[in-house]
């Protein structure tokens, strides 16, 4: 069995880009056939190995970390102008493109931003000259205590929520919809960290001791 997790863990650097690779080839052939996959594993499964390669990169102090972490102050203002940027340039190419042009443009731009996304935990942890410390941001902070309740709990504020506001007959500008369940999803997450998570991580840590 140590002889499997060793082979496991010498190919995980091969084992996560395939994972990857094949969830992008799922998705720009979702994005090509029109194919409906909000709710597919394959269609987020490249995220989750984003955020694996970040750990692995992590680990192994390699390239994209130095890199990061060799960021000036006007590199780093330069990375996070790139959000805004980002939403501005989609906002317009959104507009030009239709049909299948679109559907491969929002495979494009998500990719794209998962990537910095991942830069930017980067840039956080280990960049001494980046422009932002999140870290000294308490409503930051806040939010990465409950991301596990957001993680969990989105999907069904969204799906219940929008079948809600239909049943209801009430309209709403998509932005303030997006608004209205974020915000129900943040106070759940609240609730379900304090009454839930805390509980049993104070409960994890008695039984640790014993």
């Amino acid at each position: 069995m140590g002889a499997k997790f060793t082979f496991f863990y010498k190919k995980i650097k091969w084992i996560i880009l395939t994972f990857a690779v094949i969830s992008i080839w799922f998705n720009f052939y979702a994005a090509y056939t029109n194919m409906h996959v909000y709710f597919h594993s394959l269609t987020y499964l490249n995220e989750m190995m984003a955020g694996a390669y970040l750990a692995y990169s992590i680990k192994q102090n390699n390239k994209i970390i130095q890199f990061v972490r060799s960021f000036n102050w006007k590199q780093s203002l330069i990375f996070y102008f790139f959000i805004p940027l980002f939403f501005v340039a989609y906002f317009f190419l959104d507009k030009m493109c239709n049909g299948i042009a679109n559907n491969i443009l929002y495979v494009i731009m998500r990719m794209l931003f998962i990537i910095h996304c991942c830069l930017l935990v980067a840039d956080q942890l280990f960049n001494i000259n980046s422009i932002f410390n999140l870290a000294n941001k308490k409503l930051v902070v806040y939010t990465g205590k409950i991301s596990y309740g957001l993680y969990c709990y989105h999907g069904f504020v969204i799906s219940f929520g929008t079948i809600g506001f239909k049943k209801s007959g009430i309209i709403l500008h998509p932005l303030l919809s997006t608004f209205i369940l974020l915000i129900i999803t943040f106070i759940i997450a609240s609730f379900s960290y304090r009454y839930i998570e805390k509980p049993f991580l104070k409960l994890k840590d008695k039984l640790r001791r014993i």
